[in-house]
């Protein structure tokens, strides 16, 4: 089963949940797929210093581990590992903040070859 390919464009309204240990986006998008719509979790933990980020959309791609991440500088990596299809798969997200109100991200999986990119772009504020 394969995934369709192509270009995405999506808006994301978020705000800081209660704490500010934590910030609430919801998502409106659409492309190849039709029309997506999401909901994103982004925390932290001050004991460990660690992010996490936890989402579910309209595709029903709703994930099932939680990706952790660290930033060093502007730059943001969060690490994942799941099962799928009985293999072991591992994945990165890295964004690096270009200005105040951008950044750039790209999404990588770990293949018998090393790192394959499978998504990639630029978030702006606007």
């Amino acid at each position: 089963m394969g995934i369709p390919t192509g270009k995405f464009k999506g808006k994301d309204r978020c705000e800081w949940f209660e704490g500010k240990f934590a910030v609430i986006c919801h998502s409106d998008g659409s492309g190849p797929m039709g029309e997506v719509k999401g909901l994103g979790i982004l925390g932290y933990d001050p004991m460990t210093k660690i992010y996490t980020y936890y989402s579910v959309d309209s595709t029903g791609m709703t994930m099932t581990t939680v990706p952790r991440g660290k930033v060093d500088g502007k730059t943001w990596t969060y690490n994942d590992q799941a099962e799928m299809g009985g293999m072991t798969i591992k994945s990165r997200f890295i964004m690096v903040e270009t200005s105040a109100t951008s950044y750039t991200f790209k999404w990588e999986i770990e293949g018998e070859d090393g790192w394959k990119t499978v998504m990639d772009g630029v978030a702006r504020k606007g």
